[in-house]
């Protein structure tokens, strides 16, 4: 078959791709991502990455892990990141997987259910009226499935972290889990319309986390989005670096200055969802008042204060070394030094004045017996003198 001039543009326009593409696809490549916490789930390989006992996500895992730390070896930091490193639960044998009702999945049976409702649900039937007012329906492949994750705060996970130490409060932590999904997963779908068919609970990394795995399309191939959305748009979320940073503002872990750009954008979020909250942000309070609830009524106020502040002081140690931080610590160095030049100036100009107008058969006074101490050098020879007298 012969090849026609427009059939060649044709093919050249799909197979080369344009200008403005290779400008987005470079962009993106150039500000990629390094974890998401909002995904569609489109391939069976971000299935077995949601299992958290799966070989992938292990793998992963050590993969993020390895370059961790070899941009920490390129860094030369000197913090010790073991405070911030995995926090183990061995009473949760790795992770837990659980379906919209909150029973407990194994690894194959979670697979299956997403594989299967993923393939069934690829499509949903659009529904238009025609100029002539005839209906007119079609089905509109999307991706159905996504997944969110919802990040607990740093001290609260330390605190359920630190009960695996009593194994007297051990058994508590994997029915606080269960509840707390299904609490957070009746939460969104009164919020979205969403349907959750999957939780995954992932305690064996840098932060303890669920997710939520829901669908946009219902079993009758209906759309479920409350906004009138189409299949392929997604949620309005704030993010987990601006909501974390709230979280850690409101807990008093850093201070409210540091979090005004990330209170901006949530009064930006806000304004677009024409007042309501994003749900991502909801969430995340809705868990730590499950926390909250969850300290009272079992009286570990204690253990979880105890890791509030070491992790409190563990943050401050970090912070301490950021680049914002030591350019200020060596701006006020500088500052001081620069007073104390300016101090001994002083001196020396008045000790010169002095031998200007001396006698002349007075000795000239010498820096050694007329220039007076600084007043730091000062304080801190009172300070030597009162430890001798004691």
């Amino acid at each position: 078959m012969t090849r026609t001039h427009a059939d060649e543009f044709t093919h050249n326009a799909c197979a080369a791709p344009t200008a403005h593409k290779q400008r987005k696809k470079k962009r993106m490549k150039k500000h990629k991502k390094k974890g998401k916490t909002h995904v569609p789930i489109r391939r069976e390989r971000t299935i077995d990455h949601l299992d958290p006992t799966s070989a992938t996500h292990a793998a992963d895992q050590a993969a993020i892990k390895a370059a961790r730390q070899r941009a920490q070896a390129e860094k030369a930091e000197r913090i010790d990141y073991s405070l911030f490193e995995q926090l183990k639960f061995p009473s949760l044998g790795g992770g837990l997987l659980f379906d919209s009702a909150g029973h407990e999945l194994s690894s194959a049976q979670h697979k299956q259910l997403l594989l299967e409702t993923s393939e069934d649900r690829s499509y949903y039937i659009s529904e238009s009226t025609r100029k002539d007012g005839r209906s007119r329906s079609r089905n509109r492949t999307t991706t159905p499935l996504h997944a969110l994750a919802i990040l607990m705060r740093a001290d609260q996970a330390a605190g359920l972290a630190a009960l695996e130490k009593h194994p007297e409060l051990r058994h508590l932590i994997k029915p606080f889990l269960w509840q707390a999904f299904k609490v957070v997963a009746a939460e969104f779908t009164a919020a979205t319309g969403l349907e959750v068919l999957a939780g995954q609970v992932h305690p064996e990394e840098g932060m303890l986390h669920l997710h939520l795995t829901y669908s946009s399309v219902s079993a009758d191939h209906q759309l479920l989005w409350k906004r009138g959305h189409r299949g392929r748009h997604g949620l309005r979320l704030l993010g987990p670096s601006h909501g974390g940073t709230l979280r850690l503002v409101a807990a008093g872990f850093i201070p409210a200055s540091e979090g005004s750009l990330a209170l901006h954008d949530l009064n930006d979020r806000v304004r677009e969802l024409g007042g309501e909250q994003p749900i991502d942000w909801r969430l995340s309070l809705v868990v730590e008042g499950l926390v909250e609830r969850f300290i009272e009524s079992h009286g570990l106020q204690a253990i979880f204060s105890a890791e509030a502040e070491r992790y409190r002081a563990g943050l401050a140690a970090r912070r301490a070394e950021r680049p914002e931080q030591l350019k200020a610590a060596k701006m006020k160095a500088e500052s001081e030094r620069d007073q104390l030049r300016a101090e001994v100036a002083q001196l020396k100009a008045q000790l010169a004045q002095t031998n200007k107008h001396a006698p002349a058969f007075l000795p000239v006074i010498s820096p050694a017996t007329a220039l007076p101490p600084l007043p730091s050098i000062s304080l801190q020879r009172d300070v030597r003198d009162r430890g001798r007298s004691r």
